[in-house]
C-alpha cells in the first residue's frame, strides 16, 4: 500500500507545482467569492485587461492601456496579446494553460517595461477552486523568472514596494466585477 502512493504523491506534487517553478520569485493574493466555481469562471473571462489593477499609479509600474490581439482571442491555450503601458512599452502576454473552471496561466515574454532588466519573463496563475458549495476561492501567484541572485533581490524589493500591491488592488477589482456581474446576470 505504501509503495502504491509514492507515484500519486510525485504526480500531485508535479501537478501542483507545474504552473510556476519552484525556484521562481513568486508572490500569492486571493479572495472568496460568493457564488458557484463556474460562473466565477465565466464572469472572471469577460474582464478586460485595463479594467483591473489601473485605478492608481504604481512606483515602478506603468499603468496598463488596452491590450492587442495577436493569436486566437486570448481565450484558449496558445492564443496571445500585446499588453500596451501608458509610456509606449509592451509586454507579450500568452496562454500557456486554461482548464475550465480551475487554471488559467499566462506568461509574459518579450518584456519592454524596466522588468527585463532583472527577469527573464514572468508567469501569472489564476487558481479557482469551490471551498463550499456556492463558494469560490480565488488564488493568484505570480511568478518571476529571475536572471540571477542579485535580480532576485530586485524583484523582491519590487514585490514589496509595488507589484503586491498592484497584485492586491487587481484581485479586489476582480472580486468586485465578478459578484456585479452575478448580479447583472439574475436581473
Amino acid at each position: 500500500m505504501r509503495n502504491s502512493l509514492v507515484p500519486l504523491l510525485f504526480l500531485f506534487t508535479l501537478c501542483t507545482n507545474a504552473q510556476i517553478p519552484e525556484k521562481w520569485t513568486t508572490h500569492k493574493v486571493e479572495r472568496t467569492v460568493k457564488m458557484p466555481i463556474e460562473t466565477v469562471w465565466k464572469i472572471f473571462h469577460t474582464i478586460e485587461l485595463q479594467d483591473v489593477g489601473s485605478k492608481r499609479t504604481y512606483k515602478r509600474l506603468p499603468k496598463i492601456v488596452r491590450t492587442e490581439p495577436l493569436e486566437g482571442n486570448f481565450t484558449q491555450k496558445g492564443h496571445s496579446r500585446r499588453v500596451i503601458f501608458d509610456n509606449g512599452k509592451t509586454i507579450l502576454e500568452s496562454i500557456v494553460k486554461m482548464e475550465e473552471p480551475h487554471d488559467f496561466v499566462y506568461e509574459l515574454t518579450d518584456i519592454e517595461i524596466r522588468l527585463k532588466m532583472v527577469a527573464r519573463k514572468a508567469r501569472g496563475w489564476f487558481h479557482f477552486e469551490e471551498v463550499d458549495k456556492g463558494i469560490t476561492k480565488i488564488e493568484w501567484t505570480y511568478g518571476f523568472d529571475h536572471k540571477n541572485f542579485m535580480a532576485k533581490w530586485f524583484i523582491q524589493s519590487y514585490i514589496k514596494s509595488t507589484h503586491h500591491y498592484f497584485m492586491d488592488d487587481a484581485i479586489s477589482e476582480i472580486k468586485t466585477i465578478v459578484e456585479k456581474g452575478a448580479v447583472a446576470s439574475k436581473h
